[in-house]
């Protein structure tokens, strides 16, 4: 899920729909925007967003700084609290947040999916 302020005006209006991959279009307004991620090994929260966008690259960067948080809760707050733009969570972690932290997640917009990402390996003796 990439989510945004419910207040920021580079949002699409309207956007209900969430299908992979359906925020194509509207996330180049998004360009220069300010980035939370956990950390640089999560998969569905910093690989799968920048493989989002990686095919919308012409030249250098996409977004603006990353910051990096450590934690899923961390980077929603991040964008709630207006440090960063947006930020990329999995489905799993916002159903969370939507449950345990209503009116965090209900300041936030989600503007779309990034297409469907494997799960990284889980190897147990």
């Amino acid at each position: 899920m990439i989510v945004c302020p419910n207040d920021d005006l580079r949002r699409p209006i309207g956007a209900a729909g969430i299908n992979p991959g359906s925020t194509r279009a509207d996330i180049m307004r998004f360009s220069g925007a300010w980035v939370a991620a956990d950390g640089t090994d999560p998969q569905s929260r910093y690989r799968s967003l920048g493989y989002f966008i990686r095919d919308m690259l012409e030249e250098g960067l996409f977004f603006g700084d990353v910051q990096f948080t450590g934690a899923h809760c961390d980077s929603v707050h991040a964008v709630t609290n207006g440090t960063v733009d947006l930020t990329a969570i999995d489905v799993r972690s916002w159903w969370l947040a939507c449950d345990y932290e209503p009116s965090t997640a209900g300041r936030l917009a989600v503007i779309g999916t990034t297409d469907p990402t494997p799960g990284v390996v889980c190897v147990v003796s």
